[in-house]
C-alpha cells in the first residue's frame, strides 16, 4: 500500500488531477480521506494506492451534499457505468466536504 497526500487547500478537481497523475505510474487509488494537518498547520487529505499493471480508466470524484444521499449517487453513477471506489470527508478547498469517487467505464 502506497499512501499520497493531496493539499486541502486545492480544489477537488485539482486533487483528483493530482491523484489521476499518481496512478499513471502503475498505481490504483483505493481510498481518499482528510487526514491530519500537515507541519505549517494546513489541511491535508491521504490517499490509498495498490500497485496496477494494466491503464486504468480515468477518476471522478462528485461532492455529495446530504451524505444520506450516497446510495442515490452510487446507483447514479453506476447507471453511467461507472464503478465505486470511496467516500468519505475530505478537506476541499480548506473545507470538509463528503466526497463520492468513481471510475469512469473502460472504453472497448
Amino acid at each position: 500500500m502506497d499512501i499520497r497526500h493531496t493539499h486541502g487547500t486545492d480544489s477537488l478537481e485539482d486533487q483528483r488531477l493530482s491523484l489521476r497523475r499518481h496512478e499513471t505510474f502503475r498505481n490504483r487509488l483505493v481510498s481518499f480521506m482528510s487526514t491530519d494537518p500537515d507541519e505549517q498547520g494546513n489541511p491535508r487529505n491521504a490517499a490509498e494506492f495498490v500497485k496496477e499493471d494494466n491503464p486504468l480508466p480515468d477518476l471522478v470524484f462528485l461532492e455529495v451534499p446530504d451524505p444520506g444521499l450516497l446510495g442515490q449517487v452510487i446507483a447514479e453513477q453506476k447507471a453511467k457505468g461507472r464503478s465505486f471506489i470511496f467516500s468519505s470527508e475530505v478537506f476541499v478547498s480548506s473545507q470538509k466536504k463528503f466526497v463520492a469517487g468513481f471510475r469512469e467505464k473502460p472504453s472497448n
